[in-house]
């Protein structure tokens, strides 16, 4: 193995950092990884956790990551060793030092005591927000104005962390902490900037919510920001400064993962609501931690929260000891549905009994709690079997035509096969049979040919590509969006090319257009460093599969233009139907203002067709 760094810096790492600088990513992953071979500034080859015949793994030896593109997992060094060897943290800890040459031995009582330490750092942070909290008044009313009561804020221990750069640092130092046990618990981040002497507070003008480990210690923070219509607090010569520190800042930002903390292994809420999951035998699963809070406060006791929408195989093994059924309340139309279904299919292998939340469409939990507290606690009793869930969905307002019963044909199957009760799996092909009006006996044989979706990624597997089982992955426009950003990210100076396109965005990507667009997606420190990472490697992704010859500036332009012909496609979809709607209530004037947009908009689609030709 390559050692990266000197002893003299290796001296002042952690045992896991002092690992990571011994051990280089790429030299440790070849063995593993069929076919690596250089794409761009990464490599790519066939990934070790799923069969797949097109490389969609990729490595970058610069930022000493990887990812799959196929099944959707990444990481660093640890992540792969946890993943590959089915370890646990500690475990991967001690096999990595054991091949490092690191004698952890000699080290543990120095890690316990960093430990305790990072502990005791992040017990007096809670403290710190907590105490902020009861004397900011603009966060007290923010919070109550989403349906929070003092008995819900004070029962999960919410904060606030003040506006300003060093106040939770300069708390903690005079308490007696030093620098190197405060960055260790994730409270500070380090900037070569003079201003800041070093160290400045990740968390600041943020409502904070701390994540609890199941012996109720804390373990880390989730900030949300404080909306600026609440901070009324900073004198109003501020107010324009206030807004532009928000504007490259994400809405919630997270501890990083540390000595005491990995997202991977943490259910947000379970510390308080475990003994309501284990006497309901139960739990309803959600995305955001406001979901949380409300849901419990009017009737869900028995209610957690995951990072994103994907659960890990640690967070489902941690449930499976207090229930066996899990109710999902998550948003399965946006681009998070892959990893929800991977979600499904794990929780099924491990023998969950699986419902969802029959929520009305564009409502989270927090918003419906808040709007109807007296519906709430019937929710997880009238919650969708999956399998209904997913036959709804795919059935909902689908003409009988040969290619929506192809689609359904393909969207179904590989989510049957999720369950393990062949019993169960023979009722639903015999429905899905009935529904698409194709014999039994050729969906039993196209079933028998159908791999789970936890076994392939449908992108990439030629047979479901044949009957567009594509479509419930991510939609056209979605990946073309990522793509963009990926090159933009990949080569920085095609990032020009988004002026006057970051509009045409997806809207939970248009923030990131805007910064990569600004140049400031890089400087922007509360940005999440894994989606960074995910867009670089993408990039390199994209460039692998471009013809002979054609450059990604090429492929950059032909994206922009295809995704402005999509926004432009989508909102001539949206007119249309406001004009059936006109039309109906007998608006004519509406009507014929509806239908100059169209025109409009169609002319411009006319001379982005020209414009492509003529290039």
């Amino acid at each position: 193995m390559k050692v990266i760094n000197s002893e003299k810096n290796i001296k002042m790492l952690s045992p896991l950092e002092e690992i990571k600088n011994r051990i280089d990513l790429t030299d440790y992953l070849r063995p593993y990884v069929a076919n690596l071979a250089p794409s761009g500034k990464s490599l790519k080859g066939l990934c070790p956790f799923h069969k797949e015949k097109t490389p969609s793994f990729f490595i970058s030896p610069d930022k000493q990551v990887w990812y799959c593109f196929g099944c959707q997992k990444g990481g660093d060094l640890m992540k792969f060793v946890m993943e590959m060897e089915k370890m646990e943290f500690s475990e991967a800890l001690r096999f990595l030092a054991d091949k490092a040459g690191v004698v952890l031995e000699k080290q543990d009582p120095k890690l316990l005591s960093l430990k305790n330490k990072v502990f005791e750092v992040l017990k007096q942070s809670d403290r710190f927000f907590r105490f902020h909290l009861t004397k900011n008044k603009p966060a007290q009313d923010y919070l109550l104005n989403r349906g929070l009561k003092t008995e819900t804020l004070n029962y999960f221990g919410l904060g606030f962390a003040p506006q300003g750069w060093k106040n939770l640092y300069d708390f903690l130092k005079k308490n007696g902490f030093s620098d190197s046990e405060i960055e260790s618990a994730g409270m500070i981040i380090r900037s070569n900037n003079p201003k800041f002497g070093g160290y400045y507070d990740r968390f600041r003008s943020r409502i904070i919510f701390p994540i609890f480990d199941q012996q109720s210690r804390v373990i880390g923070f989730s900030g949300r920001i404080l909306p600026l219509d609440f901070a009324r607090d900073k004198p109003q010569e501020n107010q324009n400064q206030a807004e532009d520190s928000q504007t490259g800042e994400a809405k919630y930002i997270n501890t990083p993962e540390t000595i005491v903390y990995q997202k991977g292994r943490v259910l947000y809420g379970f510390s308080q609501t475990q003994e309501s999951v284990r006497g309901k035998e139960q739990a309803v699963l959600v995305e955001g931690n406001l979901d949380v809070l409300m849901g419990w406060q009017e009737g869900l006791k028995n209610i957690v929260a995951v990072s994103g929408t994907g659960l890990t195989e640690f967070q489902l093994k941690l449930l499976s000891r207090f229930c066996k059924e899990l109710v999902l309340s998550f948003d399965m139309d946006k681009a998070g549905e892959q990893a929800t279904d991977r979600s499904i299919g794990l929780a099924s292998q491990l023998g969950f009994e699986i419902k969802v939340l029959n929520m009305p469409e564009g409502k989270d939990l927090a918003d419906f709690a808040k709007a109807f507290p007296e519906k709430i606690t019937d929710l997880a009793s009238t919650a969708s079997n999956v399998m209904n869930y997913y036959f709804d969905k795919i059935f909902s307002g689908a003409p009988d035509s040969l290619e929506s019963r192809k689609k359904a044909l393909a969207y179904l199957l590989p989510r049957i096969k999720f369950l393990k009760n062949p019993v169960e799996q023979n009722e639903w092909l015999k429905n899905l049979s009935s529904r698409i009006k194709i014999p039994e006996k050729m969906v039993f044989e196209e079933f028998s040919k159908t791999r789970s979706l936890l076994e392939t990624n449908p992108d990439f597997d030629e047979t479901n590509a044949e009957i567009g089982s594509n479509i419930f992955i991510k939609s056209r426009w979605e990946r073309l969006a990522e793509k963009i950003l990926g090159l933009a990210v990949r080569f920085p100076e095609l990032s020009l090319k988004l002026v006057g396109f970051t509009d045409y965005f997806p809207y939970r990507l248009k923030e990131t257009a805007e910064l990569l667009r600004r140049g400031l997606l890089e400087k922007t420190e509360s940005f999440d460093k894994e989606t960074l990472n995910y867009l670089y490697l993408l990039g390199d992704y994209e460039t692998s599969l471009l013809p002979p010859k054609f450059s990604p500036e090429q492929e950059m332009d032909r994206s922009l233009f295809e995704l402005k012909k999509l926004n432009l496609r989508s909102k001539i979809n949206e007119i249309s139907l406001a004009m059936k709607e006109a039309e109906i209530m007998g608006n004519q004037e509406r009507s014929e203002t509806l239908a100059k947009e169209i025109n409009k908009i169609l002319k411009e689609l006319g001379n982005l067709d020209a414009s492509e030709e003529s290039r």
